[in-house]
Order: structure tokens, then sequence, then C-alpha cells
């Protein structure tokens, strides 16, 4: 009797946070934001006919935001040329109605990539585990973000999503194949994929490799190469480097690093020494270095009893290590939550049976999930500004559970063995 009372309670807690899902979305999608602009205007740049190299230049991509029909809004693109494709489709729309259309994809997006996820994880979508997570996540605010700023992450979220339940049905060249893709078409994902190639080496893996260059070919038609060379001499040098990555919006590991130890009138006035720009670089490097190789090694140490959450574990690492992120950003980490309260937390059977590291795993997605106004610690001192980096803390802390949950699952099954 107190199960079908429990169970009503979810159905109508997941009801609920669906339709305030919903009702965001009504309200947001009619709304042009930074992020939505610099997709839309490079992909309206290339259904134009433009010369897309010119759209690197800030000057020549601010007058192309004007003339497309979007005012009030300042933009500037920082994404590999290729990731204009995403939104070719809907570039011949005007600027609301093209958010509009990315919302409603967006939505689609974020509830075919939990059905792939749950499939994945063997969550019953009618179960209290199916509903309590379903209700979990309806109130990550990083999915928010992203349909707030028509951002392109929850597209990501389920391209990862597809590309580990391809991979639990043996379908190893679609998952290798999807993750190429989103490499190739916005840059992320390159721990997962190495993980991927690693572990499956066969030779249907492998062949993934093939579509970096083809999709490389493809969009040579319509972007040109002198677009590529534009991006690496703009933008691939100087990503992550840049005075303003030291802002706290930017929640990585290089954003931090600068905000500590470079200086910059502006954007990181307090730092606790400061040290020469290259050193910094090496520093954020070496640290960021340190963290993959670590998750990938946990990884592949745990990919036979549970490759997804392996997977998704280096799909989260590519967050916190990137040269820029933002909140939004960590939607991607939605995936590895899943996996590890399914695999901790909902096999505790009391309360009892709650341990420390499932304690800290909770805090993490909390102080991920909630609304935290950290950038107003933006211009403060140290240590204060230390605060300002919640997102962060509470990636390194879900990445440091998976290792620890990877570490005591790998240690039994060697001692079941022994």
């Amino acid at each position: 009797m107190l199960q079908n009372h429990v169970k009503t309670v979810l159905r109508l807690l997941c009801a609920l946070f669906i339709c305030i899902l919903l009702g965001y979305s009504v309200k947001w999608g009619t709304r042009i934001t930074h992020g939505f602009t610099a997709y839309y205007v490079s992909a309206k740049m290339i259904l134009q006919g433009d010369d897309f190299a010119t759209s690197y230049n800030n000057q020549t991509f601010l007058s192309k935001i004007k003339e497309y029909g979007i005012s009030n809004v300042r933009d500037v693109p920082r994404n590999l040329p290729s990731n204009a494709l995403v939104f070719l489709p809907i570039a011949w729309l005007s600027p609301v109605n093209a958010k509009i259309a990315w919302t409603g994809i967006s939505l689609l997006c974020f509830f075919a990539g939990v059905y792939a996820l749950f499939k994945g994880n063997d969550i019953q979508w009618r179960s209290n585990t199916g509903l309590s997570m379903l209700s979990l996540l309806l109130l990550f605010k990083p999915l928010y973000m992203n349909i707030a700023l028509g951002q392109i992450y929850i597209f990501l979220f389920c391209i990862f999503s597809l590309a580990a339940y391809a991979f639990k049905k043996q379908h190893i060249a679609s998952g290798a194949s999807i993750i190429s893709s989103a490499l190739m078409l916005k840059g992320y994902g390159v721990v997962a994929y190495s993980f991927s190639l690693l572990t499956n080496r066969s030779l249907k893996a492998w062949s993934s490799l093939l579509l970096l260059p083809a999709i490389f070919l493809c969009t040579l038609p319509m972007v040109h190469l002198q677009s590529w060379s534009a991006y690496y001499d703009t933008l691939s040098t100087t990503i992550g480097r840049m005075a303003e990555d030291s802002h706290v919006a930017y929640q990585t590991i290089n954003g931090l690093i600068r905000h500590l130890f470079l200086f910059d009138v502006v954007w990181s006035p307090f730092p606790v020494f400061q040290l020469s720009d290259s050193v910094v670089n090496g520093i954020s490097v070496s640290l960021n270095l340190i963290v993959m190789i670590i998750v990938m090694i946990y990884s592949i140490k745990l990919s036979k009893e549970n490759f997804a959450l392996s997977f998704f574990a280096c799909v989260a690492v590519n967050v916190v290590t990137a040269p820029i992120a933002e909140e939004y950003h960590y939607v991607l980490f939605l995936p590895l939550f899943v996996g590890l309260f399914v695999q901790t937390i909902f096999k505790r059977e009391s309360l009892k049976q709650i341990s420390i590291p499932d304690i800290l795993l909770i805090i993490a997605f909390f102080f991920m999930a909630i609304p935290i106004r950290y950038t107003s610690l933006q211009s403060t001192s140290f240590p204060i500004y230390l605060l300002a980096y919640p997102k962060l803390y509470a990636g390194m802390i879900t990445l440091g559970m998976f290792v620890l949950h990877a570490k005591r699952t790998t240690f039994i099954d060697n001692k079941k063995i022994v």
C-alpha cells in the first residue's frame, strides 16, 4: 500500500516538473540570446553564401548579427567551422522561429537522451528508481540554461547517451561513429572517443576514424579551407588563454588556475601571486592531463563490469578539463550521475546503508543542480573568490566518487578471482 502511495507521489512530481520545464521552454523559446545567436548567424552565413572565414572577425560577425535581424545581442563565434552545420537545417527561418524550433529540438533531444540513458542502465521508466531519477534530472539547472540560451549541449547529451546504448547493444561501429561525429561537429568527446577505441579494439570501432576526415571534407564546399585556417589562426591557439577566460563564469580547472595566478585589472585583479602566462598555461595543461589520465585509467579498469558508466565518466571529464566551460556545459554530467546513483545510492535498502561517498555524491549533485549566483564573486579578493567555483568542485567530487567506485568494484572482482 505504501509502495503505491510512493509511486503516485513520484508520478505527480514528474508530471509537475515536466510542466515546469515546458513552461520555462515556452517562456524562453522566443527570446534571442547569446549562444544561440552565434550558432544561428554562423549557419545563416553558410546558407547565404557569405565568406565564412570572415565570421572569425568580430566586427564582421557583429555586423552580420544586425544584418540578420537580431538586435541588442552581442556574440562572437568560438566554435569549429563544422559546428555551423548543426543549425543549418533551421537557418532559413527567422531568428525567433529558429529559436522556437531549436527549443523544440532540444526538448526532444533531452527526452530521447534520457530514454537511451535509462535503457542503457536497465532502468524501468515506471519503477520508483526511474521516476525518482527522472524527477532529479528535471530539476537540473544546466538543463534549463541550455534551453534559455539555445545552446547545443542537450544535443550532445543525447548523442553520447545514444552512443553508450549502441555500445551496450554491441553496435560498435554505430557507437564509435556517433562519437566521432560529435567530436567533429563540436570538438567535444576526445577522452570518450579515445576510451571507446582503446576498449573496443575492433576494426569496426577503428574504422570510425575515417569519419573525421570524411566530415571535414564534406564541410569544405560550404565553409572552405580558409575558414579552418581562420579558426586556427584566431581561436585554436588562444581559446582558454585570453584575459577574459579568467572570469569565474568559466567553471574549469583552467579558469580557476588562471584566476589564481594571472593578473588582469578587469578579469582577475586579485591573484594569490602573479606568474607568467607560459607558467600558468603549463600548470593548467599538467593538471588537466593528470585528471584525464586518472579518469581514463579507472574507466578502462571498470569497462568490463560497466562500460556505460566508464564511458560517461570520460564524457564528464571533458567538461572540467575544457579550456572554457560555463554552467550549461555541465548537463553532460547527467549520464554520469545516473550511472553512479543507480550503482550506489539506489542499491541501498535503508538509510543506514548510506555511506560517506554516497553523501558526497548527493552534495555534488545538489550544488551542480541548484541556482547559485557565484558570478557575483568575480571581483572579490582571495580567498573569497574560491567560493565562486561550485560547479567545478561538484564536478571534481563526482569524478572522484567515480574513481572510488571503480577502485572498489575492481578490487572486489579481483578478490573474487583470487
